[in-house]
Formats: C-alpha cells, sequence, structure tokens
C-alpha cells in the first residue's frame, strides 16, 4: 500500500515512506506533533510553522489528485 512503511525482510531493516520521513522533518519545525485541533494554532505561531503546515497540506493534495489521476 502506498504510503507505508515497508520492512525489508533480509535484514529487518525499516525503510521509511515519504509521509513519514515528511511527517517526522514537520514534527521537527514545529516541535510537536501537529493534529486536527492544532494546526491553526501551529500555523499562526510562526512563518516557519506557517510554511511547515502549508507545505504539508500542499503535498496532501497534489498526493491525492495523483492517486485520483491513476484511478480513472
Amino acid at each position: 500500500m502506498p504510503g507505508l512503511p515497508l520492512i525489508h525482510r533480509e535484514c529487518g531493516a525499516r525503510v521509511l515512506s515519504l509521509l513519514e520521513v515528511q511527517r517526522r522533518k514537520r514534527e521537527t519545525t514545529l516541535h510537536e506533533v501537529m493534529t486536527p485541533e492544532n494546526t491553526t494554532r501551529l500555523m499562526l505561531a510562526s512563518e516557519p510553522n506557517w510554511l511547515a503546515v502549508a507545505s504539508f497540506a500542499y503535498s496532501v493534495v497534489t498526493r491525492l489528485r495523483d492517486e485520483e489521476t491513476d484511478r480513472r
């Protein structure tokens, strides 16, 4: 399934999905986990936070559009 971590069975190493990498980067920038309840507060706290949340939202919308296009 796209977007989920994969496990390399031979050596047991975890390969991070793109979404997992983006989530970790965003949490590092925001210094906390983003939830629907705190998104607005995080965005308004600082310009770097605003850019991190906006970038995440853009990547989600782009990915959903691409998946919809692929289904057609």
